[in-house]
């Protein structure tokens, strides 16, 4: 018991040592409080100094959005670069701009009170075609609202349609033979008139059922309209159907789209496999030329194989041109308000 009693009185002795050479008053504590004064002071300073209005005009922030969101000249209809023109809205200067914009301007009803010109809500919608912006983008741009940007993207487009659609025309024939490209010379002479193929387009899925198996597509796996195009060798387009429902087959939407009424006796068409139209062509006395299939045979023959090269190094200029179609803006989906179902296809935009 004596040893413990020791042991213990030396711990306790210990203990009041240690506690003896503590300060009363700590000094750790009162550097880290004036630590805490100096940086709330400083911090006070630099808020000061950011609400100062002489560095900061209150209307800093207005201008500088203003900046930002500030409309390019040719928005004003003043004279504009070329190169603005060709980013913007896709035509190769200002004189073509102003000519379509001319073409187009007596068929659109302007109303006084619209807080755009004519000219503006022109180059919104070409904005919207050429590089896909948002509506709401747009709003910011053009300092109008979404509903605003909808409303007249809906009204320009079916003027554009109807005041443009004689541009889309079938070329003479002898225009397209004194033209026709070295390529297709050398592979089918200068009797070719057209290369077909169809695109699909995305749309929202219809809450009627009917018109939801009408677009629904088995190749896309969405419901989707489906649109035939026509462009001659030189390039240009030349027909274009009207938009059916994605289940059509591309031989019913070109039997029944009016294209083969265009064609005259030895004229060549050149199509992808999917088009077994050759009967049809046959009818008004010209000729289907498309690649070889190998169902049913173990290879293509050594015919076959030159003939299908020859048909896909001179169709590979109509996927070009699909490619040039506003894809941008015609990858998102199309609302359902703008397809109207008739006897199970869908019409016309």
């Amino acid at each position: 018991m004596d040893k413990d009693d020791s042991l213990q009185k030396g711990t306790s002795d210990s203990v009041m040592a240690a506690h003896s050479d503590i300060p009363d008053e700590m000094p750790i504590q009162e550097s880290t409080t004036e630590v805490h004064a100096s940086t709330q002071v400083e911090f006070n300073v630099v808020k000061d100094a950011f609400t100062q209005t002489s560095d900061f005009p209150e209307d800093s922030a207005s201008q500088t959005c203003s900046k930002i969101v500030s409309l390019p000249a040719f928005f004003k209809d003043t004279g504009i670069p070329n190169e603005q023109v060709k980013f913007y809205t896709g035509l190769p200067n200002s004189k073509i701009l102003k000519a379509v914009f001319n073409l187009i301007e007596p068929a659109l009803a302007h109303h006084k009170h619209c807080k755009l010109t004519p000219y503006q809500e022109f180059i919104m919608v070409l904005m919207k075609l050429r590089l896909n912006s948002q509506m709401q983008d747009l709003a910011y741009r053009f300092g109008v609202s979404f509903s605003t940007v909808s409303r007249i993207f809906s009204k320009w487009i079916n003027i554009m349609s109807h005041r443009l659609c004689h541009l889309i025309f079938w070329p003479n024939r002898d225009a397209l033979m004194e033209t026709m490209p070295i390529c297709f010379q050398e592979s089918f002479g200068k009797k070719v008139a057209i290369i077909i193929d169809c695109f699909e387009i995305f749309l929202e899925r219809p809450s009627n059922l009917h018109a939801r198996a009408c677009t629904w597509s088995n190749y896309k796996h969405h419901n989707t309209v489906k649109i035939l195009v026509g462009i001659c060798p030189q390039g240009v387009i030349s027909y274009v159907s009207k938009a059916w429902g994605g289940r059509v087959s591309d031989r019913h939407i070109t039997d029944h789209c009016g294209v083969l009424d265009h064609l005259i006796p030895d004229d060549i068409v050149l199509a992808d496999r999917g088009f077994s139209i050759s009967d049809s062509v046959a009818m008004m006395q010209a000729s289907l030329h498309i690649p070889a299939f190998t169902k049913g045979h173990s290879q293509l023959s050594a015919m076959e194989v030159h003939d299908t090269r020859s048909i896909a190094n001179v169709r590979i200029h109509v996927e070009r041109v699909i490619g040039m179609i506003p894809r941008n803006i015609l990858s998102c989906s199309l609302l359902c308000p703008f397809i109207m179902f008739t006897k199970g296809k869908a019409s016309h935009l």
